[in-house]
């Protein structure tokens, strides 16, 4: 098994839904669900990824020969002990932008249609919601998360990938070394689950060593954070041998 820690860093606002609310919220992560269909569109590009369909076939997931976990947010500090040096450690939450309304009959890809807007104000039939998603902060320096890439063999990974809503967000991905890091990786437990057949595994690793910490977002997002490289690795040690 390859098991290699990736550095992603938002290079513009993120807008996803993946937190109940009354709207659209983004949570303050980086779904794995949103990052392997991306991942698999990058390194796949002459081959027919999926048809159009209303709900994704999440199993096949199973079949893209690598897994990417959760990305959380960091941040950057120096090294007291080796100058120059960047590691990376946890933070609580990313900054967040505004809230907005947003009408989701008229939506455009990638660009502003000016006619779709004005249809969108003389339209009998609205349906508007609010949204607030991920934020840069101070620049584009600041905005990293963090995530580990297994597979059966490595490969090599794209600079950027897209993601967001109308893949409107751009990610900058970095393999480092795990020096940098502190020993922090979140698994989401559907995956596990509906993907893997392995979250029975997982949660006895978490209650054997003490470090449950389950957080539950919506469906498809249920968090299981503070696993180490080691245990990740034990996880999956039956899926990519």
């Amino acid at each position: 098994m390859e098991i290699r820690a990736i550095k992603i860093q938002l290079l513009n606002h993120l807008f996803y839904h993946t937190e109940v609310s009354n709207g659209s919220i983004t949570g303050g992560f980086i779904g794995d669900l949103a990052l392997n269909y991306a991942l698999r569109n990058a390194v796949s590009l002459n081959e027919t990824l999926y048809e159009s369909r209303l709900k994704p076939e999440y199993e096949e997931i199973k079949d893209f020969g690598f897994y990417i976990t959760v990305a959380r947010p960091v941040k950057e500090f120096a090294d007291e002990k080796n100058k120059g040096k960047q590691n990376l450690i946890s933070e609580l939450k990313p900054k967040r932008t505004g809230s907005y309304t947003r009408n989701t009959l008229f939506n455009t890809d990638g660009f502003t249609d000016v006619q779709s807007i004005e249809k969108s104000g003389k339209s009998p039939f609205k349906n508007l919601i609010r949204t607030q998603g991920v934020a840069l902060k101070n620049g584009i320096s600041d905005n990293y998360f963090l995530a580990l890439l297994l597979s059966e063999k490595k490969f090599e990974i794209p600079p950027t990938l897209r993601v967001g809503n109308q893949r409107e967000t751009l990610l900058k991905l970095e393999e480092i070394d795990f020096s940098q890091i502190d020993t922090d990786f979140w698994l989401n437990a559907y995956t596990l689950k509906v993907v893997f057949n392995n979250l029975e595994k997982a949660m006895n690793i978490a209650v054997e060593n003490e470090n449950v910490n389950y957080h539950y977002i919506i469906e498809n997002y249920t968090l299981l954070k503070g696993f180490s490289k080691e245990q990740v690795s034990e996880i999956f040690n039956s899926i990519y041998k």
